[in-house]
């Protein structure tokens, strides 16, 4: 089934579904889930998508610029919320299995 698009909703941009049932943990029933289920702009004006994906240890994100497309492909601990990013550093909010709320800043090699 080729992609398609959707219309945005308020509080997200749900954008080039692909066709996978097993993926789905929404909605069962359904026959499509969203490519990209979290997006962040950083400092550098560069869109930060994550990949939708089941819980898995680390969670894929794709990193594109406005005049080059996408530029990397950055792993995160699964769960992680993307607070800030630059050029070198990525700041995060992760919860560990109590809910205790820990800020971790990474380094970026490029």
């Amino acid at each position: 089934m080729p992609a398609r698009t959707t219309s945005a909703s308020s509080a997200r941009t749900e954008c080039c579904y692909v066709s996978s049932g097993a993926r789905d943990r929404d909605q069962a029933s359904s026959p499509t889930v969203p490519f990209f289920d979290d997006l962040h702009v950083d400092r550098e004006s560069s869109l930060w998508a994550r990949e939708y994906s089941a819980p898995n240890p680390v969670a894929w994100w794709q990193i594109a610029s406005v005049t080059d497309g996408v530029i990397a492909r950055v792993a995160l601990p699964w769960g992680a919320e993307v607070l800030d990013a630059g050029l070198d550093h990525v700041v995060t909010l992760e919860r560990d299995e109590l809910g205790v709320e820990l800020v971790r800043v990474y380094r970026l090699e490029r």
